[in-house]
């Protein structure tokens, strides 16, 4: 059976040890299947709701506002936001 919509494409990027640990901790918290799938459905309930997405008020880019309004870019801050989007798109919650 052929696949309907076939994950072809893939976007690579770099963390801290820190950012990792706290990806890793929250994927872990919410019981996702993987990092990978954690990843992805975080990034597409922020690609399929873009107006719940805070705006920047200070000319920064959105994510280095989002990041500078959540405690910035310490491990902390990066804990909290993912979590805060974790909660968002939990299968728990769908």
């Amino acid at each position: 059976m052929p696949v309907r919509n076939p994950m072809s494409r893939l976007i690579s990027f770099r963390l801290s040890e820190s950012e990792f640990q706290a990806l890793q901790s929250v994927c872990d918290a919410q019981e996702a299947r993987s990092l990978s799938d954690f990843v992805r459905t975080t990034v597409r309930w922020i690609a399929y709701n873009p107006a719940q997405l805070p705006s920047p008020s200070n000319g920064t880019s959105p994510a280095e506002g989002r990041l500078s309004r959540s405690g910035g870019a310490t491990a902390a801050g990066l804990r909290n936001r993912v979590r805060t989007a974790g909660r968002q798109v939990s299968p728990k919650n769908s």
